[in-house]
């Protein structure tokens, strides 16, 4: 594992000045510059795969056994521990053959980002963005995932804040694998709070999102770096995952 983290520091400060402003628009934090102590480099990426937050407590827990367990989309999620358990977070199941586990409920770049490798996910999500959405009316999107409420029926939604004419939402899917209309429903709710057409909002969503990764996409899988041919083919996931077919 540390010699992945030595070479993924070696290939983020040879990045070029053309490739560091095309991860800097995917809000990869490679893209804003590098690590000159290779340790804190070291430390950080760990954290980054290994480290799973309580949301009742809000307790960041390291877990070590992770790097044990293959991540799929269709696996299994961890889940809070109890008596039988322990008070940490656990993997319960029975399998007939290797085990997979759900790390979480990201996208591509985000799985990226977090643990190095490029994966299949059930969502797509909003790259952070601002949009002036009307004269007198702007929208703050952001990627906190966690950020989050549940209502009755399961059924996750972002969370919202208004300040003045400003709105900043903590998530926008783009897509969802059970449920394709989610994005929709999502958007038509946001443009509610701002008095807008939910049909032109996630218009406009959709085309800012294609406008940085359609070039990521393309332009990053000539680079001569291979954490960037990475990043290309994550980008190239979420725009197949965008473009999938709306069903009831």
């Amino acid at each position: 594992m540390l010699d992945d983290i030595l070479r993924l520091k070696n290939n983020v400060e040879s990045l070029s000045e053309t490739d560091r402003a095309l991860l800097a628009k995917l809000n990869l934090p490679e893209g804003h510059g590098s690590y000159s102590d290779e340790m804190s480099f070291i430390k950080k990426r760990i954290e980054h795969s290994h480290c799973i937050e309580s949301k009742d407590s809000g307790n960041r827990l390291i877990m070590p056994f992770l790097s044990f367990l293959n991540h799929d989309k269709t696996g299994v999620p961890f889940k809070k521990g109890n008596e039988n358990y322990g008070s940490g977070f656990c993997f319960t199941g029975r399998f007939d053959g290797e085990a997979f586990a759900l790390y979480n409920h990201s996208d591509p770049l985000a799985v990226f980002m977090s643990y190095g490798f490029v994966a299949d996910t059930r969502f797509v999500y909003s790259l952070p963005m601002a949009m002036q959405v009307s004269k007198h009316l702007s929208l703050r999107i952001e990627r906190n995932i966690a950020s989050a409420s549940i209502d009755n029926n399961g059924n996750r939604w972002p969370t919202l804040r208004k300040e003045g004419s400003s709105l900043t939402v903590s998530w926008v899917p783009l897509y969802c694998e059970e449920k394709t209309v989610y994005p929709a429903i999502i958007m038509m709710n946001i443009a509610k709070h701002l008095g807008v057409s939910g049909e032109q909002l996630l218009y406009m969503l959709v085309r800012q999102n294609l406008s940085v990764l359609v070039p990521a996409a393309f332009q990053l899988s000539d680079s001569g770096n291979a954490y960037c041919r990475l990043v290309s083919e994550c980008a190239r996931k979420q725009l197949e995952l965008i473009a999938q077919p709306l069903t009831p």
